[in-house]
């Protein structure tokens, strides 16, 4: 493959009803072909997307697939990262599609070869279009540090909103972790924390589709408990390697908020008996780490650490977390 500007990694699962969609737009961008390359990744889907891919790669020279057996999406988008020559990478979602002048836009800012991560605010589009929502609202464009990204509570989740210099993702060793659910909560904040230098969009480009079914987002299960809570653990980890001594107890009471997505993400499950144990088993674990961030922090923040370490229940409840938080993720 001949280096080009940018990357485009398109894990393929079981999409055959929106690839099509999804590549017509990256493919309508009016941007040259050697500007951008796209690799579809085929996660052992069992449908006909591949069908819809293949029709592409014998139109675009520039579309590459690889195939892997079902590995899952942090998989998927590992291998492509390892197998793409863009400058800058973005990970878009096969259900998902662009919108025009995206390119137009991103690879004038790629060619300045200068920003760590180029963010987006995201076009969340639901069956019925009376839903629709952008995800956040700037007046303008902000040239930032990621530090200072987060301290904004802009969004750390939902990693396709932004395009990923790739020599930055090399530097800090920064792949997504395997076989969990939300892996952008963690991809992110690890990313956005490490970043020096983001250009952030006051527009969106990016139409990120809400299915009603079939979706990881969408599927509840208490496995999305179990993995939020890895999540956590990795960012205390990361937290110890990386993480600067005046910035260590804002990040770790940032954090304490997966420890309350760990119980509102199934909160449907509540009445079964997997909640129930799951509440039980990691009772230890969260009350520790809540209580661990008391010390030196604000009145206000004490008061709901020790809510949330003691009555998260009562903290779901009045916070009105259930279904609120799926955008930090």
């Amino acid at each position: 493959m001949n280096q080009s500007k940018l990357s485009i990694i398109v894990p393929i699962y079981k999409v055959e009803k929106y690839i099509d969609e999804c590549l017509n737009s990256i493919f309508s961008q009016n941007v040259p072909l050697e500007n951008f390359e796209v690799i579809c990744v085929n996660d052992g889907t069992p449908d006909n997307s591949m069908q819809i891919v293949n029709r592409y790669a014998r139109k675009y020279p520039n579309l590459h697939i690889i195939q892997q057996e079902n590995q899952g999406l942090s998989i998927a988008r590992n291998n492509g990262l390892a197998a793409s020559s863009g400058k800058y990478v973005w990970f878009v979602d096969s259900d998902d599609w662009l919108k025009p002048q995206a390119f137009a836009t991103i690879i004038p800012l790629i060619l300045e070869e200068k920003y760590d991560v180029i963010s987006m605010p995201l076009d969340w589009a639901y069956p019925n279009p009376k839903n629709n929502s952008i995800d956040c609202r700037l007046e303008h464009d902000l040239i930032i540090d990621g530090i200072t990204y987060g301290k904004m509570y802009l969004n750390l989740g939902a990693i396709q909103r932004n395009v990923i210099s790739k020599d930055f993702l090399i530097k800090n060793n920064l792949t997504f972790y395997p076989h969990i659910l939300h892996e952008d909560g963690l991809f992110g904040r690890e990313m956005f924390y490490l970043a020096q230098k983001v250009y952030v969009l006051s527009k969106s480009y990016y139409n990120y589709r809400q299915r009603e079914e079939g979706s990881i987002m969408h599927s509840i299960k208490i496995r999305s408990s179990w993995d939020l809570l890895t999540v956590h653990k990795q960012l205390v980890i990361f937290s110890e390697k990386y993480v600067k001594p005046e910035d260590k107890l804002w990040f770790k009471t940032e954090q304490t908020h997966i420890l309350i997505d760990c119980l509102s993400f199934t909160w449907p499950l509540r009445k079964t008996q997997e909640y129930k144990d799951f509440l039980k088993d990691t009772r230890k674990y969260r009350r520790e780490q809540c209580l661990d961030c008391i010390k030196g922090n604000t009145a206000k923040n004490k008061i709901k650490l020790i809510i949330k370490a003691f009555c998260p229940i009562i903290y779901l409840r009045l916070d009105k977390f259930v279904g609120k938080h799926f955008r930090n993720h």
